[in-house]
C-alpha cells in the first residue's frame, strides 16, 4: 500500500461538504432534528466510502484525511460513523429515537447492542464433501507385463466432518496515552487527567489556549477539575471552539450547556458562584438524569435565592405569594417595587372576591378574564395621557394585575400569602 492514497477529487469534495454540514449542525443545536439526522447519515456514508477506497488500511486512511484537510473528527467519532455507514437503516431508526448527539456514544450504547450477536458457545460443524470427480488411481502393481496403466476411477462418495472453532474475541486494555512532550497540559495541574478526559484535539487546544492566555484561565481550569471530581466530566469527544459550560456538563442538553461562554467574565462568575455549587449540591439527581440538569439546578437556585431574599426583607415588608408564585421578594429580572406589587395584588384581590360571590363569577376562567378586561381601558388611557416615567410605573401595576389573573387561572388552588391591607386608607 503506498504512503498516499489518491482518490478522485469528487470524493474529497463530497466528504468535505458532509463534514462542513455536520460541523454546522454541531454549532446550531436548535436545527430541526430530522435535518441533523440526515447530515450525520450522509457523513457516515461518505466516510465509509472513502475508507473502502483505502482497502481497509486505517493508517493509509488517516494519512489521506490529513493530506486532504478532512481530519476534523476524532478517531472514536470517525470509527463510529463508519460503523453507522455499514448499518445505515438501523442507525436511522436509532437516531430518530435518541436524544444523544455524540456519534461515539450513540454507536457504543444504542446501535451496537442491537446488532445480532454470533453464538460461539458451541463449536460449529461444517460438512465438506470429499471430491469425487477427476481423481487419479495409484499405479496398479498387479499388471504382469508392460507399462503400468493409469486409470481414472470414481471412488465411493464420502463426507468429511471438520470442526470450525471461532476463537473468543481478544480482550486487550490499552494503557493511557501519554502526554506529548511539547503539550501545554504538562504545565497545568492534573493536566494529564484532563488531557485523557477531553479526547478531541481541537477542543484540547482551545481549552489550553484559554487557560494559559485568558485572565480568567485559572478559574476556568478549576471548574474543569471540579466537573471531573464530581463525575460530570468523565470522557468527552465534543468538538468545540468556544469554551462553554458544555465542556463541564457534556451529557446535558447542548442548547442549555452552550448558554454560558466561560471566557465572558459575567458568565464565568455566574457559573463559578451559582451554577456549579448548585450542580454539586444536586449531584446525585443530575448524574441519574443529566438531561434534566436545567430544571434541577433552576429549582435549587430559585429556592436558595428566595430563602435568602425573604430573610433579608427590611422591616415593614412581607413575603407575597400569589397562587404558588412568589412576587415579593422579586426575582432578579423583575423591575417593580413594593408599592407597585401591593397596589396590584390588593386590586386583584378585591375584584376576585367580589366576582367570586356572584353567580356568574363562580367559574375561575370567567373571573380571570373579567379582571383582565377591567384594566384594559385604564391602560390605554395611561398610554395616551401620562408622561413616559409615570406611564411606565402605572403600566407595570396593570401588568401585575393581569399576571395575577393568569396565575389564578393556571393554579386556583395554589398557595397565597397576601400583603396586609392598610390599617387606614392612605396609610400604606
Amino acid at each position: 500500500m503506498p504512503n498516499t492514497i489518491t482518490m478522485p477529487g469528487l470524493r474529497v469534495r463530497q466528504l468535505r461538504q458532509a463534514l462542513d454540514e455536520w460541523n454546522e449542525a454541531n454549532e446550531a443545536w436548535n436545527e430541526v432534528n430530522s435535518t441533523r439526522i440526515e447530515k450525520m447519515l450522509a457523513l457516515a456514508v461518505e466516510l465509509k466510502a472513502a475508507r473502502d477506497e483505502c482497502e481497509g488500511d486505517d493508517s493509509a486512511f488517516g494519512r489521506w484525511l490529513l493530506a486532504t484537510g478532512c481530519d476534523d473528527l476524532g478517531k472514536n467519532d470517525r470509527l463510529a460513523l463508519i460503523r453507522m455507514g455499514e448499518n445505515i437503516e438501523l442507525s436511522r431508526q436509532v437516531l430518530e429515537a435518541t436524544n444523544r448527539h455524540s456519534p461515539r456514544y450513540i454507536w457504543d450504547n444504542e446501535i451496537r447492542p442491537r446488532l445480532a450477536p454470533v453464538d460461539v458457545s458451541e463449536p460449529a460443524s461444517t460438512e465438506i464433501p470429499f471430491p469425487t470427480q477427476g481423481m487419479v488411481s495409484p499405479v496398479d502393481v498387479s499388471e504382469p507385463e508392460g507399462r503400468a496403466e493409469v486409470r481414472t476411477i470414481s471412488p465411493v462418495p464420502r463426507t468429511v466432518t471438520v470442526e470450525v472453532r471461532t476463537p473468543p474475541p481478544l480482550q486487550r486494555t490499552l494503557p493511557p496515552r501519554p502526554l506529548p512532550s511539547r503539550s501545554p497540559y504538562r504545565e497545568l495541574d492534573r493536566g494529564a487527567e484532563v488531557y485523557r478526559a477531553i479526547t478531541h484535539r481541537n477542543t484540547r487546544y482551545h481549552l489550553a489556549q484559554v487557560t494559559l492566555d485568558e485572565d480568567g484561565g485559572p478559574w476556568i481550569w478549576a471548574l474543569v477539575l471540579s466537573a471531573i471530581d464530581n463525575g460530570f466530566l468523565t470522557t468527552t469527544d465534543i468538538h468545540t471552539r468556544r469554551i462553554t459550560t458544555r465542556l463541564l456538563f457534556p451529557d446535558a442538553p447542548e442548547e442549555w450547556a452552550n448558554r454560558w461562554d466561560l471566557t465572558s467574565p459575567p458568565a464565568l462568575r455566574y457559573v463559578q458562584e451559582t451554577l456549579m455549587p448548585a450542580a454539586i449540591a444536586c449531584r446525585d439527581a443530575i448524574l441519574a438524569n443529566p438531561r434534566q440538569i436545567a430544571a434541577i439546578t433552576n429549582d435549587y437556585i430559585a429556592a436558595q435565592v428566595s430563602e435568602r431574599a425573604v430573610q433579608a426583607l427590611p422591616p415593614g415588608e412581607v413575603e407575597i405569594v400569589v397562587f404558588g408564585e412568589r412576587l415579593w421578594p422579586p426575582a432578579p429580572q423583575d423591575t417593580y417595587d413594593y408599592d407597585q406589587v401591593r397596589a396590584a395584588v390588593w386590586t386583584f384581590r378585591d375584584l376576585n372576591t367580589w366576582l367570586e360571590t356572584s353567580i356568574v363569577g363562580r367559574e375561575v376562567p370567567f373571573r380571570a378574564l373579567t379582571i383582565r378586561m377591567h384594566t384594559k381601558w385604564y391602560g390605554e388611557y395611561v398610554i395616551r395621557s401620562l408622561r413616559s416615567e409615570d406611564r411606565y410605573r402605572m403600566l407595570k401595576v396593570y401588568g401585575l394585575i393581569d399576571h395575577c389573573s393568569q396565575l389564578l387561572e393556571a393554579n386556583p388552588e395554589g398557595e397565597c400569602k397576601w400583603p396586609p391591607f392598610p390599617a387606614a386608607e392612605g396609610q400604606w
